[in-house]
């Protein structure tokens, strides 16, 4: 079925002819107002009203209609937030706990003989603690990095460093471990 659009609506009856019938469903255009009405010359105005405590006493020269100041934003005044920082004292204490495992475990290793209880100390500083203050120094980094402005791209490399360090002394320390219990 299709549609006859060269009769106007409005034209003939009023109807659009369907092809083949002759009729068919009636089509106006939504009225739009009179055509005697005169258009608008000015837009309607809104008086604002005064606030309850007198007028807003301006702050750098912007007052807002209802009472509260405004500071410009041109004026570069406000309030300056601090940068963020990394933790370093959570990342220098998880160095630490990595990097004495891992010497531990290798000294475990190679001067004392495979000394059982120099690798079980090495191992747990190494795994549990050092891994426990590294997350925490995530943790509170995350929480820096989340700020406006951040002054630590060191800290991302220097987890990751830590990291690795702990998983060799983790390594190192259940090698010599594993070794006693296998010659045991």
């Amino acid at each position: 079925m299709s549609w006859n659009f060269d009769d106007p609506p409005g034209g003939e009856g009023g109807t659009q002819a369907a092809a083949g019938t002759g009729s068919g469903p009636a089509f106006s255009a939504p009225s739009l107002g009179s055509p005697e009405r005169a258009p608008m010359t000015r837009a309607p105005s809104f008086e604002w009203p005064e606030p309850a405590g007198g007028p807003a006493t301006p702050m750098s020269g912007n007052a807002d209609p209802w009472g509260y100041d405004v500071p410009d934003p041109n004026s570069g005044g406000g309030v300056a937030l601090p940068p963020g920082k990394p933790p370093t004292l959570w990342i220098a204490a998880a160095a630490a706990c990595a990097s004495l495992a891992l010497v531990g475990g290798l000294a475990a290793v190679f001067v004392l003989d495979r000394s059982l209880v120099l690798a079980a100390i090495c191992w747990l500083l190494a795994g549990p603690v050092a891994v426990l203050v590294l997350g925490q120094f995530v943790r509170l980094d995350e929480r820096q990095r989340a700020r406006a402005f951040y002054e630590g791209d060191w800290a991302r490399p220097a987890s990751i460093a830590v990291g690795v360090a702990a998983l060799l002394g983790v390594v190192v320390s259940a090698y010599v471990i594993a070794d006693w219990v296998a010659t045991r």
